[in-house]
């Protein structure tokens, strides 16, 4: 649930009050299924023992900033929550938390895990979307200093899944409550076909961006800013719900997925280098013109632009547009490159990052 600006706040207010919900369900509610009707100021309070989370107005907020949508929403995520470990609750003590010191804790080590791993994850999120945790009296006395690394987190989360122990909830404003498991032996063993690239919709200097399509969907390779800085892919597709790939974990993917042949493959420049070239784009090198046009002749299609005609077009754009159909353009003659199977087997290792469903991700639950 994950947002910035104004819709933090209620991001905060909506995992909050779903641990709530949660407790509702898992402790008065046990032998029927949570509906808005059984939510009261009173019986929200009678259950604020069973949460840990970082809102101490989540009563307050959750009948002043949420409507009739979130409460079935809540009810929705907190009855399938019950049928995956409700049947343990009774003997595991549950405690739902949402910025709790325990999770303060888990995301303390990740930074360290990550650096372990020579930055594998741009963000935690990568690592684990997890937005809520199911955690038992033997989960909560979890030490995550005694995990050195990713490999070690992720069977102790594996385990405590199993076990019933510690258990990360991602979650979406549902009206339908369907659960995924990901990165777990039942996950589904997504596999995604490379269909397309596409340079420009329109004409060429039109947009900054460049598009990769697959069998399910299209992943957006631009700048997401006014100056020449935060390239990255935007993921649209069902699978991927709009996740984001940025620069250094691309090439950092591009080697793990041929790591038998990453000399031989072009990676992404350095953003920062590519930054630097074009900050001043009335005096572009004449070496920076002529690799600008060198991609652009891999992948254009029909009727090309002249050399000249590139150079007279590009000192007339932003630094931000050079930059992002730079990058862009080098990612596209990486794609024409590769073989139909090894074009799948990238797009796929790309698009399971964004789903935070690479290798090294944390087992989770996705109820949405």
């Amino acid at each position: 649930m994950a947002q910035s600006g104004a819709g933090a706040d209620i991001t905060r207010i909506a995992e909050s009050a779903q641990c709530l919900f949660a407790s509702v369900r898992f402790y008065l509610n046990k032998n029927r299924d949570l509906k808005p009707e059984h939510i009261s100021e009173t019986v929200l309070k009678q259950s604020m023992k069973y949460v840990d989370v970082d809102d101490r107005n989540i009563v307050k907020n959750i009948f002043s900033k949420m409507d009739s949508t979130w409460f079935n929403s809540l009810c929705i995520t907190a009855n399938k929550m019950y049928k995956l470990v409700g049947n343990k609750s009774a003997s595991k003590g549950y405690i739902f938390h949402r910025g709790s010191k325990w999770v303060e804790s888990f995301e303390s080590q990740y930074k360290v895990w990550n650096v372990e791993s020579g930055r594998v994850f741009s963000n935690l999120n990568k690592y684990t979307p997890a937005d809520i945790w199911i955690i038992s009296k033997t989960g909560s006395k979890k030490k995550w200093k005694d995990c050195p690394n990713f490999g070690e987190s992720n069977k102790y989360l594996l385990e405590s899944y199993k076990s019933g122990d510690v258990i990360g909830v991602s979650l979406k404003k549902t009206s339908v409550g369907s659960v995924s498991f990901y990165n777990m032996p039942q996950s589904t063993q997504y596999k995604f076909k490379y269909t397309a690239s596409v340079l420009s919709r329109s004409d060429f200097f039109s947009s900054k961006d460049v598009y990769l399509e697959y069998n399910k969907g299209k992943i957006q390779f631009r700048s997401f800013s006014s100056r020449p800085q935060g390239w990255q892919g935007e993921i649209k597709g069902a699978e991927a719900n709009l996740g984001k790939v940025s620069g250094g974990p691309l090439n950092k993917i591009i080697i793990d997925t041929f790591p038998r042949k990453s000399s031989n493959i072009i990676s992404i420049s350095d953003s920062d280098a590519i930054a630097d070239e074009v900050r001043d784009p009335k005096n572009l090198s004449e070496s920076f013109i002529k690799d600008f046009y060198y991609y652009y002749k891999q992948v254009a299609k029909g009727n090309r632009l002249t050399e000249s005609e590139i150079a007279v077009g590009l000192r007339n754009k932003e630094a931000t547009w050079i930059y992002s159909k730079y990058l862009g353009m080098e990612l596209l003659t990486l794609f024409e490159d590769l073989s139909s199977t090894e074009k799948d087997k990238l797009m796929t290792s790309i698009l399971l990052y964004a789903m935070s469903s690479s290798k090294m991700s944390a087992p989770f639950v996705k109820i949405g």
